[in-house]
């Protein structure tokens, strides 16, 4: 089995403030994602592109597809206002520096 990176980044309309209070009130949403198969993820930023977004470990590519198929992503545009920005790339990962507890 290989584990799935996923990484999600977007351009909002929303200001810095309401983007993080948004961040942090969907982490329990995500921290239910790990019995679907969801071993990390990372909210990260870049101010010289000011994008924002997700970096996401998953178990298989199934549960990427899930993820990607189901109501937190697929309202990702509408929740934090993206236009058209909205972007995703899978890779694998081929292997990891420090083992990964499941």
């Amino acid at each position: 089995m290989s584990l799935k990176v996923l990484k999600v980044t977007f351009k909002s309309a929303k200001s810095i403030e309401e983007l993080s209070k948004m961040s942090e009130a969907s982490l329990p949403k995500f921290r239910a994602l790990k019995e679907r198969g969801l071993i990390q993820k990372l909210y990260v930023s870049n101010p010289e592109t000011e994008e924002r977004g997700g970096i996401y470990i998953f178990e298989s590519q199934e549960a990427v597809e899930e993820y990607l198929n189901g109501p937190i992503y697929t309202s990702i545009a509408e929740r934090f206002e993206t236009g058209d920005t909205l972007r995703y790339e899978i890779v694998d990962c081929n292997f990891t520096l420090y083992p990964i507890e499941k």
